[in-house]
């Protein structure tokens, strides 16, 4: 949480004391930044994706080190996003597997790991449902599979 007000707090000085080098009227830097003004009040619309469980991520990066960087990669593209459908997504990452309406399949580290999440596009939220190695995918149903919580 702190991290992600950090990099708010860096965007905001970045975007209201821009570098030199960057010659944007103000009107076209509000509106490529999703920033809108009204009187003196600056109203921001941040879209990006909201990754529910990241314990989960964390709990499993710490079990199979190898995985680790691959899982922050993903996580930090996933933050970023701003997918508002399943093409969106796929236009984006390509080997993602699609399952039913928000059921989402993505490879992990070459594909040596698998994980499931559901994705609110409306609300713009990734739940993490399962994460495992190709062999352990085998054996589960991933329509089905649900959350079991972490302690």
């Amino acid at each position: 949480m702190m991290r992600t007000l950090l990099s708010f707090l860096q965007y905001l000085k970045q975007l209201l004391n821009p570098p030199p080098d960057q010659k944007l009227d103000s009107e076209e830097k509000m509106r490529k930044n999703k920033c809108y003004q009204f009187g003196n009040n600056f109203v921001f619309l941040l879209f990006a994706m909201r990754v529910i469980a990241v314990k989960t991520l964390k709990l499993y990066a710490n079990k199979k080190k190898e995985a680790a960087q691959s899982l922050l990669s993903w996580y930090e593209e996933a933050c970023k996003a701003e997918w508002k459908n399943h093409n969106e997504l796929k236009a984006q990452i390509g080997n993602a597997s699609l399952i039913g309406d928000k059921r989402v399949v993505f490879n992990i580290h070459g594909n040596k790991y698998r994980l499931i999440v559901d994705i609110e596009y409306r609300l713009q939220i990734i739940f993490i449902v399962w994460i495992g190695n190709h062999k352990e995918y085998d054996m589960i149903d991933s329509k089905t599979v649900t959350y079991v919580k972490t302690h």
